[in-house]
């Protein structure tokens, strides 16, 4: 069992199981890459003005402000509905943006910067991901057919295109099932899903907001006109922590 050395206050200083802490903490990837050196004449952080900041916050503005931003992180969750362990992430990720918004506000930059807000959600979905087993069953299934892809083992058609102005995955979640269904190797991942219709699977990706509009398209692959296409916004789903790796060579025909 793993346990933390130094608990922090909250936890009393008591032993406590590493997994026990999942759903009351917020994390982060450290990596071996290095930025640029902050400049040594920065100014020290005015902690005295932002304490006085926070102490002026109307409680009630405050906590609207979360709710909203629950509910947003909540909408951008991987974990299903039931998953409470998931709900719970996602209100620690919501006062993390909270907190960052006022942050923003003081400092006088805008909440875009650095594109923290996507970054919280991908690492949010990951926290979910590698921490949850109850997680949404379209991410599952969309998991295992990206990998396949990835692999060169999906021999269904698809493509990657320009729709509406963002990069997509261009595929029939017909397909995705009918693949997961018929290799013997996906058998047990196909055994424990809990959908197994294309119709329960689109409307999952459509309510998860990762396609680009709500209507089918067709698009020429491989000299055929394939028609009943998902388009799949490469960006929103690398928002749910599922990337897949792009073909430039890829069919371009339109």
């Amino acid at each position: 069992t793993e346990y933390v050395l130094s608990a922090p206050v909250l936890l009393a200083g008591e032993d406590v199981p590493v997994r026990s802490l999942h759903g009351k903490l917020v994390r982060t990837n450290l990596t071996g890459k290095k930025g640029p050196m902050l400049p040594r004449d920065l100014p020290r952080f005015p902690v005295r003005q932002w304490l006085q900041y926070l102490a002026e916050l109307d409680r009630d503005t405050v906590l609207d402000k979360y709710e909203e931003l629950r509910a947003h992180c909540l909408k951008k969750s991987c974990g299903s509905g039931d998953d409470e362990g998931g709900k719970r992430m996602a209100s620690n990720y919501a006062a993390l943006l909270l907190a960052w918004g006022y942050l923003c506000d003081f400092a006088g930059i805008p909440t875009n910067a650095g594109a923290f807000g996507d970054d919280v959600l991908a690492e949010m979905n990951r926290h979910i991901t590698e921490t949850s087993a109850d997680r949404s069953p379209w991410v599952w299934i969309l998991e295992t057919a990206l990998s396949e892809i990835d692999a060169g083992s999906f021999r269904h058609p698809f493509k990657f295109d320009d729709v509406d102005g963002e990069d997509c995955l261009l595929v029939r979640p017909a397909h995705i099932m009918d693949h997961i269904a018929g290799s013997t190797s996906l058998r047990e991942k196909w055994n424990a899903l809990p959908v197994k219709t294309p119709a329960v699977f689109r409307r999952q990706l459509l309510a998860a907001g990762v396609t680009v509009g709500d209507k089918e398209i067709e698009r020429t692959i491989h000299s055929k006109r394939v028609q009943h296409l998902t388009p799949l916004s490469l960006k929103r789903l690398a928002g749910f922590g599922l990337s897949v790796a792009r073909d430039m060579n890829h069919v371009r025909e339109n």
